[in-house]
């Protein structure tokens, strides 16, 4: 909970890039949980098929 807490502490638009790959995710936070968030953005994109899931 803590390393959640500690993600949700850093500015949206860092977050959103690390997600959406246009900026390396930091070692602190590239784990199991930033890949789920990840991989969770690629498939919701590919379920609507918008064609930016990656």
């Amino acid at each position: 909970m803590d390393w959640f807490e500690a993600l949700l502490e850093q500015p949206d638009q860092d977050l959103y890039a690390w997600i959406i790959g246009t900026a390396p995710t930091p070692a602190a936070y590239d784990g199991e949980i930033m890949s789920r968030i990840k991989q969770f953005r690629f498939e919701a994109h590919a379920e609507r098929g918008d064609g930016r899931g990656g």
